[in-house]
Protein backbone atom coordinates (compact mmCIF):
# COMPACT_ATOMS: atom_id res chain seq x y z
CA UNK A 1 0.00 0.00 0.00
CA UNK A 2 1.21 3.49 -0.81
CA UNK A 3 1.28 6.65 1.25
CA UNK A 4 0.00 9.03 -1.43
CA UNK A 5 -3.49 10.22 -0.54
CA UNK A 6 -6.20 10.02 -3.15
CA UNK A 7 -7.02 13.64 -2.29
CA UNK A 8 -3.52 14.72 -3.35
CA UNK A 9 -3.91 13.15 -6.80
CA UNK A 10 -7.41 14.56 -7.17
CA UNK A 11 -6.15 18.04 -6.25
CA UNK A 12 -3.42 17.77 -8.90
CA UNK A 13 -6.02 16.69 -11.44
CA UNK A 14 -8.23 19.70 -10.63
CA UNK A 15 -5.25 22.02 -11.04
CA UNK A 16 -4.44 20.62 -14.48
CA UNK A 17 -8.12 20.78 -15.45
CA UNK A 18 -8.48 24.35 -14.11
CA UNK A 19 -11.48 23.08 -12.16
CA UNK A 20 -10.54 23.96 -8.58
CA UNK A 21 -14.19 23.95 -7.50
CA UNK A 22 -14.66 20.41 -8.88
CA UNK A 23 -17.63 21.65 -10.87
CA UNK A 24 -17.12 19.73 -14.10
CA UNK A 25 -15.22 16.78 -12.65
CA UNK A 26 -16.42 15.93 -9.12
CA UNK A 27 -14.11 14.25 -6.60
CA UNK A 28 -16.29 11.13 -6.58
CA UNK A 29 -15.72 10.64 -10.31
CA UNK A 30 -11.99 11.03 -9.91
CA UNK A 31 -12.05 8.45 -7.13
CA UNK A 32 -13.85 6.00 -9.41
CA UNK A 33 -11.25 6.61 -12.13
CA UNK A 34 -8.40 6.21 -9.66
CA UNK A 35 -9.77 2.79 -8.68
CA UNK A 36 -10.27 1.84 -12.32
CA UNK A 37 -6.68 2.83 -13.06
CA UNK A 38 -5.44 0.79 -10.11
CA UNK A 39 -7.16 -2.29 -11.47
CA UNK A 40 -5.76 -1.64 -14.94
CA UNK A 41 -2.23 -1.41 -13.52
CA UNK A 42 -2.65 -4.59 -11.48
CA UNK A 43 -3.72 -6.51 -14.57
CA UNK A 44 -0.78 -5.34 -16.68
CA UNK A 45 2.06 -5.03 -14.13
CA UNK A 46 2.56 -8.43 -12.52
CA UNK A 47 4.29 -7.14 -9.38
CA UNK A 48 2.03 -4.15 -8.78
CA UNK A 49 -0.04 -5.87 -6.11
CA UNK A 50 1.33 -9.24 -5.01
CA UNK A 51 -0.52 -10.94 -2.17
CA UNK A 52 1.14 -13.56 0.04
CA UNK A 53 -1.53 -15.41 1.98
CA UNK A 54 -2.98 -18.79 2.82
CA UNK A 55 -5.39 -20.14 0.23
CA UNK A 56 -7.81 -23.02 0.57
CA UNK A 57 -7.38 -26.32 -1.21
CA UNK A 58 -10.23 -28.72 -1.86
CA UNK A 59 -10.33 -32.47 -2.41
CA UNK A 60 -8.87 -33.58 -5.72
CA UNK A 61 -6.10 -32.34 -8.00
CA UNK A 62 -7.84 -29.35 -9.59
CA UNK A 63 -7.74 -26.14 -7.56
CA UNK A 64 -9.05 -22.61 -8.03
CA UNK A 65 -7.44 -19.34 -6.97
CA UNK A 66 -9.38 -17.13 -4.53
CA UNK A 67 -11.65 -14.29 -5.58
CA UNK A 68 -9.70 -11.25 -6.67
CA UNK A 69 -6.63 -13.20 -7.77
CA UNK A 70 -5.32 -12.56 -11.27
CA UNK A 71 -2.84 -15.41 -11.67
CA UNK A 72 -0.47 -17.59 -9.64
CA UNK A 73 3.18 -16.87 -8.96
CA UNK A 74 3.99 -19.83 -6.73
CA UNK A 75 2.94 -22.06 -3.88
CA UNK A 76 5.31 -21.33 -1.01
CA UNK A 77 4.63 -23.94 1.66
CA UNK A 78 2.02 -26.30 3.04
CA UNK A 79 0.20 -24.79 6.01
CA UNK A 80 -2.00 -27.62 7.29
CA UNK A 81 -5.77 -27.79 7.65
CA UNK A 82 -5.80 -24.96 10.19
CA UNK A 83 -3.47 -22.73 8.23
CA UNK A 84 -0.98 -22.38 11.10
CA UNK A 85 1.37 -25.35 10.60
CA UNK A 86 4.21 -24.50 8.21
CA UNK A 87 5.34 -27.55 6.27
CA UNK A 88 7.01 -28.79 3.14
CA UNK A 89 7.63 -26.44 0.20
CA UNK A 90 5.83 -27.72 -2.91
CA UNK A 91 7.90 -27.93 -6.08
CA UNK A 92 6.79 -26.50 -9.44
CA UNK A 93 6.20 -29.05 -12.16
CA UNK A 94 4.34 -29.29 -15.48
CA UNK A 95 1.25 -31.14 -16.60
CA UNK A 96 3.20 -32.61 -19.51
CA UNK A 97 5.78 -34.05 -17.13
CA UNK A 98 3.17 -35.48 -14.78
CA UNK A 99 1.02 -36.89 -17.59
CA UNK A 100 3.97 -38.56 -19.28
CA UNK A 101 4.95 -40.39 -16.08
CA UNK A 102 1.45 -41.35 -14.90
CA UNK A 103 -1.40 -40.43 -17.29
CA UNK A 104 -4.07 -41.39 -14.72
CA UNK A 105 -2.47 -39.63 -11.76
CA UNK A 106 -5.53 -37.40 -11.16
CA UNK A 107 -7.57 -40.43 -10.14
CA UNK A 108 -5.09 -43.14 -9.16
CA UNK A 109 -2.44 -41.32 -7.07
CA UNK A 110 -2.99 -41.81 -3.32
CA UNK A 111 -4.66 -38.69 -1.91
CA UNK A 112 -3.02 -36.78 0.95
CA UNK A 113 -3.16 -33.39 2.66
CA UNK A 114 0.39 -32.40 1.66
CA UNK A 115 1.15 -30.83 -1.71
CA UNK A 116 4.35 -32.19 -3.26
CA UNK A 117 4.11 -30.58 -6.72
CA UNK A 118 2.04 -27.85 -8.31
CA UNK A 119 1.29 -27.18 -11.97
CA UNK A 120 0.11 -23.94 -13.54
CA UNK A 121 -0.71 -22.84 -17.06
CA UNK A 122 -0.99 -19.05 -17.66
CA UNK A 123 -3.56 -19.82 -20.35
CA UNK A 124 -5.89 -20.88 -17.53
CA UNK A 125 -5.00 -18.10 -15.08
CA UNK A 126 -7.38 -18.93 -12.24
CA UNK A 127 -6.86 -22.71 -12.19
CA UNK A 128 -3.92 -24.85 -11.06
CA UNK A 129 -3.30 -28.49 -10.16
CA UNK A 130 -1.59 -30.16 -7.23
CA UNK A 131 0.07 -33.54 -6.77
CA UNK A 132 -0.84 -35.72 -5.04
CA UNK A 133 -4.57 -35.01 -5.19
CA UNK A 134 -5.88 -33.64 -1.90
CA UNK A 135 -7.92 -35.96 0.28
CA UNK A 136 -9.86 -33.05 1.77
CA UNK A 137 -9.70 -29.39 2.68
CA UNK A 138 -6.36 -27.92 3.69
CA UNK A 139 -4.34 -24.75 3.17
CA UNK A 140 -1.18 -23.68 1.43
CA UNK A 141 0.65 -20.37 1.46
CA UNK A 142 0.81 -18.79 -1.99
CA UNK A 143 2.01 -15.67 -3.77
CA UNK A 144 -0.32 -14.26 -6.41
CA UNK A 145 -1.09 -10.97 -8.15
CA UNK A 146 -4.51 -9.62 -7.22
CA UNK A 147 -6.81 -6.70 -7.85
CA UNK A 148 -6.04 -3.96 -5.32
CA UNK A 149 -8.54 -3.02 -2.64
CA UNK A 150 -10.61 -0.06 -3.79
CA UNK A 151 -9.82 3.32 -2.25
CA UNK A 152 -12.99 4.07 -0.32
CA UNK A 153 -12.62 7.82 0.26
CA UNK A 154 -10.56 10.77 -0.94
CA UNK A 155 -8.80 10.93 2.43
CA UNK A 156 -7.44 7.39 2.04
CA UNK A 157 -4.05 6.42 0.62
CA UNK A 158 -3.80 4.63 -2.70
CA UNK A 159 -3.60 0.85 -2.44
CA UNK A 160 -0.75 0.45 -4.93
CA UNK A 161 2.88 1.44 -4.27
CA UNK A 162 3.65 5.16 -4.56
CA UNK A 163 5.65 4.55 -7.74
CA UNK A 164 2.32 4.30 -9.56
CA UNK A 165 0.99 7.67 -8.36
CA UNK A 166 1.96 9.48 -11.58
CA UNK A 167 0.40 6.78 -13.74
CA UNK A 168 -2.81 6.96 -11.72
CA UNK A 169 -2.97 10.73 -12.18
CA UNK A 170 -2.62 10.32 -15.94
CA UNK A 171 -5.32 7.66 -15.98
CA UNK A 172 -7.67 9.94 -14.03
CA UNK A 173 -7.03 12.78 -16.48
CA UNK A 174 -7.50 10.47 -19.45
CA UNK A 175 -10.89 9.38 -18.16
CA UNK A 176 -11.86 12.94 -17.24
CA UNK A 177 -11.09 14.40 -20.67
CA UNK A 178 -12.67 11.36 -22.33
CA UNK A 179 -15.92 12.59 -20.82
CA UNK A 180 -15.88 15.63 -23.12
CA UNK A 181 -14.56 14.34 -26.44
CA UNK A 182 -17.35 16.24 -28.20
CA UNK A 183 -15.50 19.45 -27.23
CA UNK A 184 -12.65 20.36 -29.62
CA UNK A 185 -9.25 19.41 -28.24
CA UNK A 186 -10.51 17.15 -25.46
CA UNK A 187 -10.00 13.89 -27.39
CA UNK A 188 -6.37 14.87 -27.99
CA UNK A 189 -5.88 15.65 -24.29
CA UNK A 190 -7.42 12.32 -23.36
CA UNK A 191 -5.19 10.50 -25.84
CA UNK A 192 -2.10 12.31 -24.50
CA UNK A 193 -2.74 11.20 -20.92
CA UNK A 194 -3.59 7.65 -22.02
CA UNK A 195 -0.22 7.57 -23.77
CA UNK A 196 1.52 8.85 -20.65
CA UNK A 197 -0.23 6.18 -18.59
CA UNK A 198 0.70 3.40 -21.02
CA UNK A 199 4.33 4.51 -21.05
CA UNK A 200 4.48 4.67 -17.25
CA UNK A 201 3.31 1.08 -16.86
CA UNK A 202 5.47 -0.21 -19.70
CA UNK A 203 2.70 -0.83 -22.20
CA UNK A 204 4.03 1.66 -24.74
CA UNK A 205 2.01 4.29 -26.56
CA UNK A 206 0.41 2.13 -29.24
CA UNK A 207 -2.87 1.75 -27.35
CA UNK A 208 -5.53 4.25 -28.41
CA UNK A 209 -8.71 5.52 -26.83
CA UNK A 210 -10.65 3.04 -28.96
CA UNK A 211 -8.44 0.21 -27.68
CA UNK A 212 -8.94 1.27 -24.08
CA UNK A 213 -12.72 1.34 -24.51
CA UNK A 214 -12.87 -2.12 -26.12
CA UNK A 215 -14.39 -4.85 -23.91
Amino acid sequence: MGTTLASALIAQAHTIQEDAAATRWPDAEHLDWLNAGSREIAVFVADANTVIANIDLVAGSKQTLPAGALSLKRLIRNMGAGGATPGEAPRPSSMREMDSVAPNWHSTAPATLVVKNWMYDPMEPLTYYVYPPMSGATKVEAAYPAYPTAVASVGTAITLPDRFAGALLDYMLYRAFLKDTDIPGMAARAQFHLGQFNTAIGRGTAATIADAEAP
